[in-house]
């Protein structure tokens, strides 16, 4: 796990990429980095929605869903 010292009480994750049926998207790993000042990364959270990779995510699911 990754630690964020501004919010110790969550989990974080080394996430590096996103990939839909083999394509992985366009995002580069440092999106998904803590930033020094506790901002980004990537948390594990079951009741939380909010993604910054929505666009590219949804966009690529739906091409190969149809």
């Amino acid at each position: 796990s990754v630690y964020n010292p501004k919010f110790d009480i969550y989990f974080y994750v080394d996430l590096v990429g996103i990939s839909v049926a083999g394509e992985k998207l366009p995002i580069q790993p440092s999106v998904f980095q803590v930033g020094s000042d506790g901002t980004g990364g990537v948390m594990v959270d079951s009741g939380i929605v909010v993604t910054r990779a929505y666009e590219s995510l949804r966009d690529t699911f739906a091409k190969h869903a149809n």
